[in-house]
């Protein structure tokens, strides 16, 4: 089962992207949002995958985000939710807001994605309130000790963004040993860039050692 994918963005069009790993081309349908959010074509790209065999074959689903993927694969376990479904819910509203919709039962929300009527949004807020209320923003919140948290939220997602880009570099053919330095200078960045655009500055401090 292919579950993520690290390389060059060669095609991306309405609903679909063609990334090359290692000199194969592969297609992957995703949300019409992440056309905005990826790079132009030729650019470095992550991403998360589900797998979905059937009879015609193998299909691609792909995401930027763990939870994104997460959220794909709870819709798409609800009777009468297919792929293309699920791909349309995550076009219109994002993970946080399609979780919070769900948990909050906000039907006049869940129709406007296109293909939902109100009988598939009862049974989307009926199915998976519980499933996906982790996932809800939790944006002003309070916590008794808000300092810490924040500061451990930090820096695990500058641990988690540095382990995806040494991850993709070494799926791209470069030898694990040779990348501390580059991890070591993207660090102070990882607070602030995503994954992508750490990536491609990794490609960019490689190719200048080899020149």
């Amino acid at each position: 089962m292919i579950a993520r994918l690290a390389g060059t963005l060669v095609m991306k069009r309405t609903g679909r992207l063609v990334v090359d790993t290692a000199g194969v081309g592969y297609e992957v349908s995703v949300p019409d949002r992440l056309l905005s959010e990826t790079p132009p074509e030729g650019g470095a790209v992550v991403l998360h995958v589900h797998t979905q065999y059937h009879e015609r074959g193998i299909e691609l689903y792909g995401f930027l985000s763990e939870e994104e993927r997460d959220v794909f694969r709870r819709l798409i376990s609800v009777s009468g939710v297919g792929p293309k479904l699920a791909l349309a819910a995550l076009s219109q509203l994002e993970p946080a807001r399609l979780a919070a919709a769900v948990y909050d039962e906000n039907i006049a929300l869940l129709t406007q994605i296109p293909g939902v009527g109100k009988k598939t949004a009862k049974r989307l807020a009926m199915e998976l309130k519980d499933h996906l209320k982790m996932y809800r923003s939790t944006a002003g919140r309070g916590s008794e000790h808000p300092g810490v948290e924040a500061e451990s939220s930090d820096a695990g997602q500058v641990s988690d963004r540095l382990a995806a880009v040494e991850s993709a570099l070494v799926n791209m053919g470069y030898r694990q040993r040779d990348l501390a330095w580059v991890v070591a200078e993207l660090e102070a960045r990882a607070a602030v860039a995503e994954v992508e655009q750490l990536l491609v500055e990794a490609l960019r401090l490689l190719a200048r050692s080899a020149g």
